[in-house]
């Protein structure tokens, strides 16, 4: 039984998310200004969550003072420190990226898609300032076709499993243990 019971433990600890590297970039569509940067997140799906060591460069030029950004959420009224949320469809991207953790304390750079009037409608919002150039745009609809997020070259891009790619994993180890005691029961009888 002990044994069984590691097994499961070391399977499901295998197969548990961690970060991996992204790379994400914005091209906005009257400036000719472009975003590129990465950050590390948790994958979830469409999502990227728990993101951390925040990169960007305005136009080739790395955010003045950038070793790691801020990272912060849209919250329907507020820029909240932590929080923010990537998407690869760029649907559900609620971030604000900077130098200090929202706009409002003065931060040198800073980089923002959010869902600008309510948290449950697609992003609509961009915006992007580096200290001598500014630049904001909306978008209705969510129109998100200027966005475009992959994990980083060389990370491997892993799988979630779905709820019942472990219930089939189950009721396999289950048959397996049903088909070794019978084994068993045979070479004792």
């Amino acid at each position: 039984m002990f044994k069984k019971i590691i097994l499961v433990a070391t399977l499901l600890v295998a197969t548990a998310a961690h970060a991996d590297t992204f790379e994400y970039s914005y091209v906005f569509g009257h400036d000719d200004v472009t975003i590129v940067g990465s950050f590390d997140g948790t994958r979830s799906g469409d999502l990227v969550t728990n993101l951390s060591n925040i990169k960007a460069s305005f136009n080739s030029v790395a955010f003045l003072g950038s070793g790691s950004l801020y990272g912060s959420s849209w919250t329907g009224r507020q820029l909240v420190s932590g929080g923010a949320v990537a998407s690869f469809s760029g649907k559900a991207n609620n971030f604000f990226f900077g130098d200090s953790y929202e706009p409002y304390s003065n931060p040198r750079n800073g980089f923002e898609l959010i869902p600008l009037y309510r948290v449950d409608l697609p992003t609509s919002y961009a915006g992007a300032f580096n200290g001598v150039i500014s630049t904001f745009e909306n978008f209705g609809g969510g129109d998100v076709s200027r966005w475009k997020l992959s994990p980083a070259l060389g990370a491997p891009a892993l799988a979630v499993p779905e709820p019942e790619t472990y219930a089939m994993m189950l009721a396999g180890l289950g048959l397996v243990g049903c088909i070794a005691r019978r084994r068993k029961e045979k070479q004792i009888a």
